[in-house]
């Protein structure tokens, strides 16, 4: 078949590497590593998957909201080990199902003098980004508490697609469709 495994009798590509426990490719230089994916059909083909199951390899099993089902870490050497300084991860953002995988986008930074990543910016299975937020209510919402009359998401809001906690510095000149009393 031309293909190649290592801890595999069976494998299912050019290069499968197995290993029950974790299968890690390195790639390690001292100067500049670099990952290329050519294509030259003039379609976009180059494509990284990310496929996660519970269960094993052998009888894969259904995942669960919030799992992770991917990610990309940038870390940087703090001078004894490789420190997380940013990560994007991919989650499940609602219960799976057959031809169902509702998904989400959160972005993690490291704050100066920390060690751990702290989301700061989701996209939504439903299309709504939250900054400051884990929980949009509208297409773009900033902060986690939105000031909104009455406590709740009028319907201007979610029609309007934006929620801010604090001020929005302007002229206001462009700002059209406010609920009453709010200027």
């Amino acid at each position: 078949t031309g293909c190649v495994g290592i801890g595999s009798a069976t494998p299912s590509a050019k290069l499968t590497i197995y290993d029950p426990a974790a299968a890690t490719l390195q790639l390690k230089s001292d100067n500049n590593t670099m990952l290329y994916l050519d294509d030259y059909n003039g379609a976009p083909n180059n494509t990284i998957f990310f496929r996660t199951a519970r269960g094993n390899s052998e009888a894969p099993a259904i995942i669960n909201v919030n799992d992770t089902l991917g990610q990309h870490v940038f870390a940087g050497y703090d001078g004894s080990s490789h420190v997380y300084g940013a990560v994007i991860q991919g989650q499940v953002d609602g219960t799976p199902g057959a031809n169902d995988m509702p998904g989400r986008l959160t972005f993690l930074t490291t704050a100066d003098g920390q060690s751990a990543s702290t989301e700061r910016m989701r996209i939504t299975s439903t299309g709504n980004v939250g900054i400051g937020t884990t929980a949009p209510l509208a297409f773009l919402q900033v902060g986690t508490n939105p000031t909104i009359p009455s406590g709740s998401v009028p319907a201007e809001a979610i029609k309007g697609n934006l929620v801010v906690d604090g001020r929005i510095y302007g002229d206001g000149s462009q700002l059209t469709g406010l609920p009453s009393g709010i200027s």
